[in-house]
């Protein structure tokens, strides 16, 4: 890392702690902190720190994904009970006081952004209408002049974090900053609904139920029943991913290039995929669909056009007693059909073929094109766009999605596969020690770059000029 590419992320840590202090300047100008605070915060802060010390739950889907933690939950309540002051509190000391080692630019970024989101919280809530929780005890009011203020300074709580990030991230890796807004707020916006609805609880018992200090150890047994739970959900995914990556490494041995070939068109379908708005859990089915599209050829030894034909069908067959495979299974069916009816295995037409097969068909092209053939040397990223547009088998809308994503991702004047190397990927790095082994796709690319074979013929029948050419 260069000088320059250092001080930038260390210029923005300080960026967002000048911010972070002058909202609580003005925090404790605006509501400042009374006795009556002080017991609520320090129940708060100690909730907070346990939520640190526990070990983040990783809800994944291929290396990539989004952490589950209760702090989020902890920082609202505070930002609620204890006013903007005790949210920014809460939010940075409990980060500070986590125990794991990591390096000081992370920690402060970290204390410095949870901060900032408790304070904000804060000012929302009390901006928007929100009411002391011990002031009030109807239903009505409750829901009123608690609950609605409490929803949307959860909101306002995941737009700064949102932008927080993004911002970092465009900064020390030059990922496209609203590319990553959008990411984060539509992979955490059901997280965050969450945090908000337990956060709820949690103000309701300390206050209109006057359960007070009680309500933070009642939360915290609750917290603690949701964050095993969330682990064993995040276990379930980590064997679901084994099991994916030992299909494909089977694959790559039987053609050796498959594998770093379904990695590529995974990325890529995925970017398509984010830039088509799809929901987190259609994001999270469609990258397994395109890790295990070719899995079919496992049984094909040469090339045979026949056998070639057959290959989507028989990875049906072989995926059919893998639950966590069914939604991708008519998916990989249907990835070599084409909008004008020309593809296999059963010739449907246009809107017929799901949209998770178009997805895949234009990556697979695109992979087949940047990489090529020993016919076909390969055409950098924008001839193979213009080739993709160019060809009535593929879907236009799906076409154009890719060509945002290369333009979005910085990839779209790369030439040949260097697209892979001129793409900006999200680095998620480990954060604990029981994550270390967790492999993101900004990793995953980087090995493909120095990966045995980058070709292979597999690519051969998804070129679009020499489809089944075999």
């Amino acid at each position: 890392m260069t000088a320059n590419s250092a001080r930038g992320p260390w210029a923005f840590v300080a960026i967002v702690w000048l911010i972070a202090a002058l909202l609580m300047a003005a925090a404790f100008h605006i509501s400042p902190l009374v006795a009556a605070d002080l017991v609520p915060l320090i129940a708060l802060l100690l909730l907070g720190v346990l939520s640190r010390v526990l070990p983040d739950t990783l809800i994944s889907v291929s290396g990539d994904g989004i952490r589950f933690s209760f702090l989020g939950i902890v920082i609202l309540a505070a930002a609620v009970l204890v006013g903007p002051v005790g949210g920014g509190v809460v939010g940075a000391t409990a980060t500070l006081a986590r125990p794991t080692r990591m390096p000081a630019i992370r920690r402060l970024f970290n204390a410095g952004m949870h901060g900032t989101v408790g304070l904000v919280g804060g000012f929302a809530y009390q901006g928007l209408g929100g009411v002391d929780p011990l002031t009030v005890g109807r239903p009505t009011e409750v829901l009123l002049l608690i609950g609605v203020p409490l929803v949307l300074a959860d909101l306002a709580q995941a737009a700064t974090n949102a932008l927080v990030l993004s911002g970092m991230m465009w900064v020390s890796s030059g990922v496209p900053f609203w590319v990553q807004v959008r990411s984060l707020l539509s992979s955490t916006g059901a997280a965050y609904v969450a945090y908000g609805m337990v956060a709820f609880l949690l103000v309701v018992l300390w206050g209109p139920a006057q359960v007070r200090w009680f309500s933070a150890a009642l939360t915290a047994v609750l917290l603690l029943v949701v964050w095993w739970v969330f682990g064993q959900y995040g276990a379930e995914l980590e064997a679901h991913e084994r099991t994916t990556d030992t299909l494909i490494a089977a694959l790559d041995v039987r053609h050796p290039g498959a594998a770093a070939h379904a990695q590529r068109v995974a990325m890529l379908a995925g970017w398509m995929g984010e830039s088509l708005r799809l929901a987190p859990a259609a994001l999270g089915e469609l990258r397994t669909a395109a890790l295990l599209h070719d899995i079919g050829l496992l049984g094909v030894r040469d090339a045979d056009v026949l056998a070639v034909r057959g290959h989507a069908l028989a990875g049906v067959e072989m995926l059919k007693n893998i639950s966590f495979a069914a939604p991708a299974l008519p998916v990989i069916a249907a990835h070599h059909e084409r909008m004008d009816g020309t593809g296999y295995p059963h010739g449907m037409v246009g809107p017929q073929i799901p949209l998770e097969s178009r997805i895949i068909a234009v990556a697979d092209s695109f992979d087949a094109l940047t990489t090529g053939t020993d016919e076909h040397p390969p055409v950098g990223a924008r001839e193979a766009l213009q080739r993709l547009a160019d060809d009535p088998g593929l879907d236009p809308a799906i076409v154009a999605a890719l060509e945002r994503a290369s333009s979005s991702h910085g990839f779209s004047d790369a030439t040949g596969q260097n697209w892979l190397g001129r793409a900006k990927f999200v680095e998620r790095e480990p954060q604990a020690t029981s994550e270390a082994g967790v492999r993101s796709i900004a990793t995953i690319a980087a090995d493909l770059l120095h990966a045995g074979p980058t070709t292979s013929w597999i690519t051969r029948h998804d070129h679009p000029d020499d489809r089944l050419g075999l």
